[in-house]
């Protein structure tokens, strides 16, 4: 499959039957990149499967959220 994007998760809901799609791309050794090309995977997802966040998702620090989007805009 070329490209990526919004054209690559339909293919894999509607080729797979898939519930959902991860698109994932990792930027840096820090971020678990192991090829070092810019690369995406697209990863088909299903109600139940055993694939797991990295991470237990919650609300971040606001003012180290503010912080790095005024260097951002700087």
């Amino acid at each position: 499959m070329r490209g990526g994007g919004p054209a690559a998760g339909r293919a894999a809901t509607d080729a797979l039957g898939a519930d959902g799609v991860n698109v994932l791309n990792s930027c840096g050794r820090a971020a678990w990149q192991t090829v070092f090309h810019f690369h995406l995977h697209v990863i088909p997802r299903y109600q139940g499967d055993p694939l797991k966040l990295p991470w237990v998702p919650g609300p971040g620090d606001s003012d180290e959220i503010a912080a790095a989007a005024a260097a951002l805009r700087a």
